[in-house]
Order: C-alpha cells, then structure tokens, then sequence
C-alpha cells in the first residue's frame, strides 16, 4: 500500500514523522495488564488520516525506529483489549509491513490466551502466548475447578533492513 502519491503527499509523511516523540525500548506489552498509551490523532495530516482509513480509530503513540531505509512507528487499534501495533514505512511513506503486538488474545468458557511482546532495542521482539485450558462438564455450561493446563510458546522477530517483520524462533 502506498500511502504517498506525490511530493506534497511525501512532506505529509515527513511532517508526521517529525511531529512524533521518539519511544525508549526495551518496552513490554502484557494483554492481560492495562496499558496506557499517550495517543494523538493529528486530523489535519493526510498521511495520517490515510493510516486510519487502512486502520479505522488508530490512533499513533510515537516512533521506535529509524533507519537509513525504515521508521518503525508504535500505535494502537481499538478492539475489546486494545491492540498495539508497529508499522513500518519506506522514506517515502509507503507502506511496507504491520505487526499486531498481540496475535490471539481471547477469553471464553475453558479457554483463555494471553499475550506479552517485548520490544527490544536491537529491533528485534519476543512474544509470548499463555493458553490457560479448562475442562468443561459435559453440558458445557461450567468450568471443572482444579483443571487448569498451560501452554507456553515463545516466537522471535526482528524488523530486517528493509523494513520487514521476520520471524526468527
């Protein structure tokens, strides 16, 4: 997706850029822990409001990277959890990957996952899903107390060069 189509579009990428604050890592968001993100909503950018358009109600927290190729930018999407999201833009605002923080977090009868990723200084990110599993009665209308099980699993990304979201583990 190309977000700027013309010199004047790629000033408004500019523009925004600049205007973000620059984000410490390392830095680690929990699902199940409530978070508070210092969003703004710059209206009057059209690069921004092109974002929102991919991304309805996102609203941009700050910039995390930036490289000879890539900035990286932190925002968020509104769901029932909230979803924090990177995305990374080539120099001239196009489009080049997104990364939801949290991949599956979900609540219900017997099953709940919640995620963490740590966003490391390196560019490179650890996330963790935790999947609590419940036995159920067998009308399915209750959990069996004292039946937990927990599943644990681990990936690694890392942003390469170009601007892309890699996973390595």
């Amino acid at each position: 997706m190309c977000l700027c189509n013309s010199c004047d579009d790629k000033d408004q990428f500019q523009t925004f850029i600049k205007q973000l604050t620059k984000l410490d890592t390392p830095v680690t968001f929990n699902s199940k822990i409530d978070y508070e993100l210092n969003l703004q909503y710059p209206k009057n950018n059209q690069f921004f409001i092109s974002i929102q358009n991919e991304y309805p109600g996102f609203g941009v927290c700050g910039l995390f990277f930036e490289t000879k190729e890539f900035v990286a930018i932190l925002g968020n999407i509104p769901t029932a959890n909230g979803t924090p999201i990177i995305l990374t833009f080539d120099k001239n605002g196009k489009k080049i990957d997104a990364h939801a923080l949290f991949e599956n977090v979900m609540g219900d009868l017997g099953k709940y996952v919640s995620n963490s990723e740590t966003i490391l200084p390196n560019m490179q990110f650890v996330f963790t899903d935790s999947t609590i599993t419940r036995k159920i009665t067998a009308d399915g209308s209750e959990e069996i107390p004292d039946t937990d099980s927990l599943s644990v699993k681990t990936k690694k990304y890392i942003i390469d060069k170009t601007g892309k979201f890699i996973q390595t583990e």
